[in-house]
């Protein structure tokens, strides 16, 4: 059951020169009981390194980590869960591969995508971009709060704005 209402998801490049663990910690301070790993230019084996102090930090606040697409090192550093990006494996092949032991979050730009999503099983969804953001280009126009309303009253998974 996902027992949060807000998560942040990382960009340790928008935290330079602070070292992300260091952001994390506060966030976690702040009453965060959940972060997304999204760190897209690591490989598996150095996300699992640098994964590693954020889950134990994840852990000594009892919040729940989410590793961005790699269900490997989700398992591997103790994640709560993963998060699909919006073009990928489907969430029945995640949870089969992990034995259901991690809860699956997706991104969605539609409606439709949502409703695909929740027939295969997701925990959750982010939907994006709802405003104007630098972080999101090229994910085409934004949804506004218009359609996140139709969004969360049209499925019943939690649904996120980003």
């Amino acid at each position: 059951m996902i027992d949060f209402k807000l998560y942040a998801i990382t960009d340790r490049h928008r935290c330079a020169p602070t070292p992300l663990a260091d952001v994390v910690s506060e966030l976690l301070d702040a009453g965060v009981t959940a972060i997304q790993l999204r760190e897209k230019d690591l490989s598996d084996t150095e996300l699992i390194q640098f994964a590693q102090p954020i889950a134990e930090l994840c852990r000594n606040y009892k919040a729940k980590l989410f590793i961005n697409t790699s269900t490997r090192v989700a398992r591997e550093v103790g994640a709560a869960g993963v998060h699909l990006p919006a073009n990928t494996e489907s969430v029945k092949t995640v949870k089969a591969q992990t034995k259901d032991n991690l809860y699956v979050g997706c991104s969605v730009h539609s409606l439709g995508a949502a409703r695909k999503r929740e027939a295969e099983g997701a925990d959750f969804v982010t939907y994006s971009p709802i405003y104007p953001t630098a972080s999101k280009p090229g994910y085409g126009p934004v949804v506004g709060v218009e359609h996140l309303t139709e969004m969360a009253e049209s499925v019943k998974l939690p649904v996120f704005a980003l």
